[in-house]
């Protein structure tokens, strides 16, 4: 209430001088204690505040981070029978632009033409009858999608009778 005085009071002043008449003492001490009280108030509100905005934001960029999709690796296994997902086969959520994501289509990962793509048909990783390709419907070795940190997301197939399978290969565009 007193602030909204005040306000009225420097309005009126400010007419005041407008008109061309000098202020006068009381007047400019209305101006002074307002514009200097509510810098005052100001400054310690930005003191009380910025530490809260500041561990707030902090906050939101931990969360962010958290919440941050993680990246998902595929590896695959060689054609040798055992179950060693040694073979790395692209990034499934990568920037396009990065050499081993999916979406690159003339990095190794993303091309039809590679030994390692899962969208090269004749491949071991892409064919529809290799035991260690995403598109074997009855593939009993198929690819795994991982974390960089090794954990197991689950299988990269077509074959729905697998335990944990996670994606279905169709849905990045390959066994077409």
């Amino acid at each position: 209430m007193r602030l909204t005085a005040l306000y009225d009071a420097l309005i009126a002043d400010w007419e005041l001088a407008a008109s061309g008449e000098l202020p006068t003492l009381e007047q400019l001490y209305n101006i002074y204690v307002f514009i200097f009280r509510d810098i005052h108030y100001i400054f310690t509100m930005f003191k009380i505040l910025f530490p809260i905005i500041s561990v707030t934001a902090s906050l939101f960029v931990a969360v962010d981070s958290m919440m941050a999709e993680p990246t998902l690796l595929i590896f695959g296994s060689r054609g040798d029978g055992r179950r060693n997902h040694s073979v790395f086969l692209g990034c499934i959520n990568c920037d396009k632009y990065d050499s081993s994501a999916l979406d690159n289509r003339y990095g190794e990962y993303g091309s039809r033409y590679s030994s390692t793509s899962i969208y090269n048909r004749y491949g071991e990783y892409g064919s529809r009858y290799s035991d260690t390709s995403v598109c074997n419907r009855l593939a009993s070795n198929p690819p795994v999608v991982v974390d960089p940190d090794g954990n197991f997301y689950g299988y990269l197939t077509l074959n729905n009778s697998m335990n944990q399978t996670v994606l279905n290969p169709l849905l990045l565009g390959a066994c077409r």
